[in-house]
């Protein structure tokens, strides 16, 4: 399966920067676990342990990972830069498992791994990410009404 453009880990972010780390962990697994047991939740509708298992199927693993890795970075109170970087670190981490596994399943060298697995997914990763952790405010504003 060839990757699709998807909005999904924005969504990944806004959780990771507004919610404590426990939800953030519990909201993300529920989606996870949804997918693992065949509810068509993954990107393009895939669910399943072999949408997991999959040569494209570990940007997915790391999504638990950002769930629970960003809540810790980003600190309590909102500062734009550190939110910013938090939100660029999530990219590197689904980009670089996914990058990783990728090589491993398709017996990918290095360079082809990172040309194939990690340099087509930055740009838009990257602006999905800044454009999360700018619109951070507005939300925490909305869910204390």
């Amino acid at each position: 399966m060839a990757p699709k453009i998807t909005m999904i880990n924005f969504v990944l972010f806004l959780i990771a920067l507004l919610f404590p780390v426990g939800q953030s962990v519990i909201i993300v697994l529920v989606w996870f676990l949804l997918g693992v047991v065949g509810i068509p939740v993954f990107i393009g509708g895939g669910a399943g342990v072999g949408y997991l298992v999959a040569p494209y199927g570990a940007y997915t693993w790391a999504f638990p990972i950002v769930a629970l890795v960003l809540p810790f970075v980003r600190g309590k109170e909102y500062n734009r830069l550190r939110y910013t970087l938090t939100a660029i670190l999530g990219v590197c981490i689904i980009d670089l498992v996914g990058m990783f596994y990728l090589m491993y399943s398709m017996k990918y060298d290095l360079v082809t791994g990172f040309t194939l697995g990690f340099l087509p997914f930055i740009p838009l990763d990257l602006l999905k990410a800044v454009i999360a952790a700018q619109i951070i405010p507005a939300f925490k504003k909305l869910m204390r009404r």
